[in-house]
């Protein structure tokens, strides 16, 4: 029991830490970039551009609506939770936080 509590507060933490990371980036292109600006990170290989996406990956389910959204991500998400708790595999448990998060 005691590595299922020590798995769950590490894993709690780093999704905290990567939730945070990716909302602060949100913040920071949203409050500093135009939409459809460009700005290069790696010249002529690697380019950070801003543009919203109103769907899921690529703009998939575009103008579905939130609540189509949401339920689909707490469904996922409890899945993930499930998994993790039904696993002693340290790799797998890794890997669902960072799906997770």
């Amino acid at each position: 029991m005691k590595k299922h509590i020590k798995a769950t507060m590490a894993s709690s933490l780093l999704v905290l830490i990567l939730v945070g990371l990716d909302q602060w980036s949100k913040w920071a292109i949203q409050t500093h970039m135009k939409l459809y600006e460009s700005i290069p990170i790696m010249p002529g290989f690697f380019k950070l551009f801003y543009v919203q996406n109103t769907g899921a990956g690529f703009s998939l389910f575009e103008g579905f609506g939130p609540w189509f959204f949401l339920i689909l991500t707490l469904i996922a998400l409890c899945a993930i939770v499930y998994y993790f708790y039904h696993t002693n595999d340290r790799m797998v448990q890794l890997s669902l936080t960072l799906i997770f998060a």
